[in-house]
């Protein structure tokens, strides 16, 4: 299969992830690397491991990663007539190309291992507080209303004084 067409079929495989299916983007990206390796792209044993990570990171790492995978190998296509020197640089291109998919898997990964953490240390703060005496479903409450901006909880308590006067609450 000529390279401009597998590099076609993977930028449609890459295209075709979208930030709502980031659980089955692990499946997908080692259908692509897959592909890579049949025509000498990539590394025989591709280290892709994707965990749940935001839609918003997956779709990014995904988008960049149709960039470097596609457009360097359809460059190298439309370079000349396939001499050596042509597919010295499509190996570099899809060397490159492995490496940088590499890279934001792994950067992924790192962010995740971040967020663990993050969680962690969350749950010890919650434990500490309830261990002092305090309400954790209060304290939860309490930063919800925090994250809304002045106008939506002052709608919002409009409301539920609404519904308290009505119900005689």
């Amino acid at each position: 299969m000529p390279d401009a067409q597998m590099s076609t079929e993977l930028g449609e495989d890459l295209a075709r992830v979208s930030p709502a299916s980031a659980l089955a983007a692990d499946g997908e990206i080692a259908a692509i690397a897959a592909k890579l390796n049949k025509v000498g792209k990539a590394p025989a044993e591709p280290e892709v491991n994707l965990t749940v990570t935001t839609d918003k990171a997956v779709a990014k790492v995904l988008a960049e990663a149709k960039e470097t995978i596609v457009e360097p190998a359809a460059e190298a296509s439309v370079a000349g007539s396939g001499g050596t020197d042509e597919v010295d640089e499509s190996e570099a291109s899809g060397e490159f190309a492995a490496d940088r998919l590499r890279s934001f898997i792994e950067r992924i990964e790192r962010l995740d291992e971040e967020k663990q953490a993050i969680s962690a240390d969350t749950r010890e703060i919650f434990a500490e507080a309830k261990g002092s005496g305090f309400d954790v479903k209060a304290i939860r409450g309490i930063l919800r209303l925090r994250k809304l901006d002045k106008a939506d909880r002052e709608e919002q308590d409009a409301l539920l004084d609404l519904y308290r006067s009505t119900l005689g609450v």
